[in-house]
């Protein structure tokens, strides 16, 4: 709102002691003025109403808001280029929050990565059980349109992938993924040919 933005800017190093002690190195950090004028906007927005939420709501809300600034660290500099200290930055939060939610690095994109699969997985059965017969040429075409959605997701699971070679949980924790992923597409596959098959 106009006046969440107004107070956000009305606050200065100057005329806010405990921003001015923060920025000297003294008093509570403040998480706001030295952020862009967009992301303290935003970060406004994301503690409106914080107060009527329970602790188990503020967690999953700060999770969620985490992960899609996850989602656009990780797209736009790759795995390891991107650090928690830019993912907390782009989602207004301290690097303690993130560290709240999330062990690691490595931890915060297996969680993306389960997020993409359950959803590409929904999206395959969605088509699979439609009223309409879908065809394998439709799920190509699904399989097609998820990856052009979102541009730079193979990319990124590829350098993850290539990192978790070398560290034997990570390649046990990534091929645990990967085969629900195949197992899921495989039941889908099945499913959609089997109704095909059945039509002709």
């Amino acid at each position: 709102s106009y006046s969440a933005l107004a107070g956000i800017v009305g606050r200065s190093p100057r005329r806010d002691p405990t921003l001015a002690a923060a920025r000297h190195g003294g008093g509570a950090p403040s998480p706001l003025w030295h952020l862009p004028l967009d992301k303290r906007y935003q970060q406004s927005l994301n503690t409106v109403g914080m107060a009527r939420l329970s602790r188990t709501e503020q967690a999953a809300r700060n999770r969620a808001l985490v992960l899609a600034a996850a989602r656009r660290v990780f797209l736009s500099r790759g795995y390891h280029a991107a650090t928690l200290e830019q993912i907390a930055d782009d989602a207004g939060f301290s690097k303690g929050v993130v560290y709240s939610q999330f062990e690691n690095k490595a931890d915060l994109f297996f969680s993306l990565l389960e997020a993409r699969i359950e959803e590409r997985s929904a999206a395959h059965t969605r088509l699979a059980e439609s009223a309409a017969t879908p065809r394998l040429e439709d799920l190509v075409d699904l399989f097609v349109r998820g990856d052009e959605e979102t541009p730079g997701w193979l990319l990124l699971v590829i350098e993850f992938r290539v990192h978790a070679a070398r560290d034997p949980e990570l390649g046990r924790r990534y091929a645990e993924a990967h085969t629900r992923t195949v197992d899921a597409v495989a039941d889908v596959l099945a499913r959609v040919l089997g109704r095909d098959g059945a039509d002709h």
